[in-house]
């Protein structure tokens, strides 16, 4: 974060940044610290070779699949420009978004960090104890999950389920978790963006940690024991991300916007609006946190 806030301008003035390339930036140097390269670099790869062979029918992607440029690229070769981020990635990009849309909102999550940090560390504890900002990650990834569809499977034996409904074998098999999330049975005003949601939620026992657990009505991470082994990762990192920027930058829309922008669908993806700048500007009072 230190070397990012290099390129903001100096006396108080807004800078803007490419929110895709900064995004990628921040996450990478995060999974620095914790994997090689090499492996960080290559969820990215296998993302964007997956994606590209859903344009081709089936019988074709074994030809295909060997003659693409993301087939063939070595570990250590990366892809910093090529193709879309891991869904990390996208999920810090939709809440920054949403961050620079929601100004009135930032005030108690930065709050919240800093009465967290004030023992001076980033620990689990420090990082479980952000319900606000959980609650506002849950809600950015309600309303801008990275894919419409997940609890991608497939059938190994036939499967009766309580309803005698049968899946046979061989068949592949999704949950619409995004129309879960934005069912008015289900939420209450699911199309109002409503970051202290899950929060006030949470004080049920048993939700306390909503943003990375799987329920019935929240399936991005998957479900029961298909259910994402890197969601404590990922929500660590995002948090970790998001307060740093709360706690040294003010952040807008270019030019007054203040709805975020669009994203595109790609079948069930979801990819953020890749031309998107967002301005940053050193706070004044800016806390700092190592």
């Amino acid at each position: 974060m230190a070397q990012q806030r290099q390129h903001c301008s100096g006396g108080g003035a807004w800078t803007s940044i490419g929110a895709v390339a900064l995004a990628r930036r921040l996450v990478r140097r995060g999974a620095a610290a914790q994997f090689i390269p090499e492996l960080a670099d290559f969820s990215e790869n296998g993302f964007g070779h997956s994606l590209a062979l859903r344009v081709f029918p089936d019988w074709s992607k074994p030809v295909v699949a060997a003659l693409l440029p993301t087939g063939r690229r070595h570990l250590m070769d990366g892809a910093a420009n090529e193709g879309d981020d891991d869904a990390t990635t996208v999920q810090r990009l939709m809440v920054t978004y949403l961050g620079a849309r929601a100004r009135g909102r930032r005030g108690p999550l930065r709050q919240e960090a800093i009465r967290v940090l004030r023992s001076g560390a980033w620990s689990r504890q420090a990082l479980a104890d952000m319900k606000k900002l959980d609650s506002f990650m849950r809600e950015s990834q309600r309303l801008n999950p990275p894919t419409h569809l997940t609890f991608n499977a497939i059938v190994q034996e036939p499967v009766t389920l309580q309803d005698g409904v049968v899946l046979p074998e061989g068949a592949h098999i999704q949950m619409a978790a995004y129309s879960l999330g934005v069912d008015p049975e289900r939420v209450q005003d699911p199309e109002l963006l409503d970051g202290p949601r899950q929060y006030n939620n949470r004080k049920t026992p048993g939700q306390e940690n909503w943003h990375r657990k799987w329920h019935c009505n929240h399936l991005n991470f998957g479900h029961s024991r298909i259910v994402c082994p890197g969601r404590f990762f990922a929500d660590h990192a995002i948090k970790m991300i998001i307060a740093n920027v709360l706690l040294r930058c003010h952040l807008r829309f270019p030019g007054g916007k203040t709805e975020r922008p669009a994203s595109l669908n790609l079948y069930d993806v979801v990819i953020p609006n890749l031309n998107t700048c967002v301005e940053f500007k050193l706070r004044t009072d800016a806390s700092d946190y190592n």
